[in-house]
């Protein structure tokens, strides 16, 4: 569920407005081709994004991250750092956002180097654009629960509550204020 914490109403406002912001390297479009796995991990991501549309039409671009190596790997908690760290990734994991149609991927990297999380977020009004900034990624108390699959190469996100900060910005002298944006990931 996306919608701005403090009040629906602004939400329903805010995504009827066109949006264009200011320009960020952190936001990509996506392009599974970039990321190091297994062929079998890699085509078993590109399936859920051909599979998964999302559900306000438009396009998904692409927000990275990563956070440090967890104690069970099985649970992926902050901090959440911007951008992927470098190294061979050894298992991933796939969830998506039912009511929106946002994926996440989450690669584990060996040598408990870690995990690159990726978001393949679908646009919306205000508050969901690939030229906004989106400052950090945060969970709730459980943090990205992961589970592997005994006959899949792709392990899935089984639950994860994501809070997105997109910064203030001014657009045709309106400016708008800083925004948390929730997304619920889970397995498909």
């Amino acid at each position: 569920m996306k919608r701005l914490l403090n009040v629906f109403a602004v939400l329903v406002l805010l995504s009827t407005l066109a949006s264009c912001g200011g320009d960020s390297s952190d936001n990509k479009i996506v392009d599974r081709g970039t990321h190091s796995g297994s062929l079998a991990q890699e085509d078993g991501v590109g399936s859920v994004l051909s599979s998964v549309s999302c559900s306000q039409g438009g396009s998904r671009f692409e927000l990275r991250f990563s956070a440090p190596a967890s104690g069970d790997n099985t649970t992926v908690r902050g901090p959440f750092a911007k951008n992927h760290i470098a190294g061979s990734v050894t298992d991933v994991y796939v969830g998506a956002s039912k009511s929106w149609g946002d994926v996440m991927v989450v690669r584990k990297l060996a040598n408990n180097a870690g995990f690159n999380i990726t978001l393949a977020m679908c646009t919306f009004g205000t508050l969901l654009q690939p030229n906004f900034n989106y400052r950090e990624m945060r969970t709730n108390g459980n943090g990205i629960i992961l589970y592997d699959h005994a006959t899949n190469a792709v392990g899935s996100v089984d639950s994860s509550y994501v809070y997105l900060t997109r910064e203030a910005y001014t657009q045709n002298n309106t400016s708008y204020r800083e925004a948390v944006v929730e997304t619920i990931f889970a397995r498909l």
